[in-house]
């Protein structure tokens, strides 16, 4: 199976429950012998130190941890409201296009930003199935998921709440 894991913020936050958690499903995935590509930026990395080797220029950075490849999009800021500038959102925009158009079998993604959301349209138009994994309060718009084949949540409580208030199955 091929997997596309697309983060609006980076994958190696230590501070963001979201990214790390959905990270480490495809580290998982990858470990069980699923192929995954991880497209994230840079956005919200808070760490000085960093052991990650990139490899690229400008705008755009690879580099492979444990079997997930990353496509890094170098972001202007550490917040994910600052860092979506014209330039970055066009390399995210490339890259996340890529990977579409060699066919993965599932996009895994969170974020509610119209941005994201476009990306998540052009995924299910491409016939990929999608599912987003869902850590808070932050999409309470009926039919936000409808995109999805799947929603995944962090807890219990989380999966009762929107399940009362919105009918949404996780």
């Amino acid at each position: 199976m091929k997997i596309l894991l697309s983060l609006p913020e980076s994958p190696f936050d230590c501070t963001n429950g979201a990214a790390r958690s959905m990270r480490t499903i495809a580290e998982l995935m990858a470990a069980a012998g699923q192929q995954v590509l991880c497209i994230g930026t840079t956005a919200k990395e808070h760490s000085e130190k960093s052991d990650l080797v990139l490899s690229g220029c400008g705008q755009h950075y690879e580099l492979e941890r444990r079997r997930v490849m990353h496509h890094l999009i170098r972001t202007p800021g550490k917040s994910t409201q600052n860092w979506r500038d014209q330039e970055a959102e066009r390399t995210f925009d490339w890259v996340f296009q890529r990977e579409i158009d060699t066919r993965p079998d599932l996009l895994l993604c969170y974020g509610g930003h119209p941005t994201d959301v476009k990306r998540y349209d052009r995924a299910k138009q491409a016939g990929v199935k999608i599912v987003f994994g869902l850590r808070n309060y932050g999409y309470q718009k009926c039919g936000f998921f409808d995109f999805a084949d799947g929603v995944i949540t962090s807890s219990q409580f989380l999966t009762d709440w929107y399940r009362t208030r919105f009918g949404v199955e996780s």
